[in-house]
């Protein structure tokens, strides 16, 4: 068990981990929110990404974002 403990991240490292975490998911909300906005076309192996799926993006990455302060407070 002593060896198990060791190799763990303190409290310290996950709130840190939780904090990048969150801070990335906002920054794809953001990206995603100005795409559904400025109606900017995006294209992944010659499909063309719908609009509305930005806008699911964001609130899905808005959600994890908050999930993830959440966590930094427990």
């Amino acid at each position: 068990m002593h060896r198990l403990h060791k190799h763990m991240p303190s409290r310290a490292a996950k709130n840190r981990i939780t904090n990048i975490a969150g801070v990335f998911f906002l920054l794809v909300a953001t990206l995603h929110l100005a795409r559904a906005i400025a109606g900017w076309e995006a294209t992944i192996a010659g499909w063309t990404i719908p609009i509305w799926f930005s806008w699911v993006a964001t609130l899905v990455a808005i959600l994890l974002a908050r999930a993830m302060f959440q966590m930094d407070k427990e």
